[in-house]
């Protein structure tokens, strides 16, 4: 068993090493209790983005779309709350849920336009956009009779 910090800060550290470190269940463990024990600490929005990276990197892209949504919800002014939303999207085109996927994406365009990514989000929206229908086959040219001479 792991020992927890009682700090915060060093908390946190220790869930980003294990996470880097391979430890992925460990460091989800560690995430998901650093947000329970300190729900208002801005670093909160980190562990959830965490979490949803997680979750995606495993293809469980439904508790992805959970943990990214909580950054774009409970912190949207979160430097993160942008890319969760991204990250939110991007989870919901994988499951082929795409009018939702396309709604997030427009909804990232309106609230954070400035944001690295919304140009993302752009280039994601144009690739779910149905193609162009298609013009009709030219219709063949009468025949012409022949004459019978």
């Amino acid at each position: 068993d792991i020992k927890r910090p009682a700090d915060k800060g060093a908390f946190f550290a220790l869930a980003q090493k294990k996470e880097a470190d391979g430890e992925k269940a460990v460091a989800r463990e560690l995430y998901e209790e650093f947000a329970k024990k300190w729900p208002a600490e801005p670093r909160t929005a980190d562990a959830h983005f965490r979490l949803g990276e997680i979750f995606y990197g495993d293809k469980k892209y439904r508790e992805a779309i959970l943990a990214f949504g909580r950054v774009a919800q409970d912190f949207p002014r979160s430097d993160k709350a942008p890319d969760a939303l991204l990250r939110t999207a991007e989870s919901m085109a994988v499951l082929e849920l795409k009018d939702d996927a396309k709604a997030i994406f427009e909804d990232l365009l309106k609230r954070y336009p400035k944001a690295p990514a919304a140009s993302r989000a752009k280039i994601r929206l144009a690739e779910l956009a149905p193609p162009p229908p298609k013009p009709p086959p030219p219709k063949p040219a009468p025949k012409k009779k022949k004459s019978g001479k």
